[in-house]
């Protein structure tokens, strides 16, 4: 499966999209990208062609050519944040496993994870919290 991985880099929020699929053209991803993304934000991708249109729609577009560099040197465009977050994600899958059906529950476990420890919270405390929240006792 193919996921399209918006992070915020100001706040590091995290937004991802199972694509529809598996299809990567403009006509898919854009209107995800509208989705989570406000219009006149700044986006930062690689040079793939379904972007080519975001400053047509409303977005200031840069872009890094990662066959020349990781960090554009005129406009320090870079992919690095989201790439070290997918790193990350991959490995997690990797070593676990990952059943197709259950790819988006894997995904938000990696995202919890991921902001519990970013909070500097108890993953065992906080999963009780949160069920405690969710289900009455």
């Amino acid at each position: 499966n193919w996921i399209l991985g918006m992070i915020d880099n100001q706040s590091g929020e995290i937004r991802l999209e199972i694509v529809p699929n598996n299809t990567r053209d403009a006509q898919t991803l854009l209107p995800l990208i509208q989705r989570h993304v406000m219009p006149g934000s700044t986006i930062m991708t690689d040079e793939w062609c379904a972007y080519n249109n975001l400053a047509n729609i409303g977005y200031n577009h840069l872009t890094v050519n990662h066959t020349l560099h990781f960090v554009d040197p005129l406009t320090l465009a870079n992919t690095q944040h989201i790439e070290s977050t997918w790193s990350a994600m991959k490995r997690r899958l990797r070593d676990g496993g990952v059943r197709r059906q259950h790819l988006a529950d894997y995904l938000c476990e990696f995202l919890w994870r991921r902001e519990a420890k970013r909070e500097g919270v108890d993953c065992f405390m906080q999963i009780v919290r949160d069920i405690a929240a969710l289900y009455a006792v």
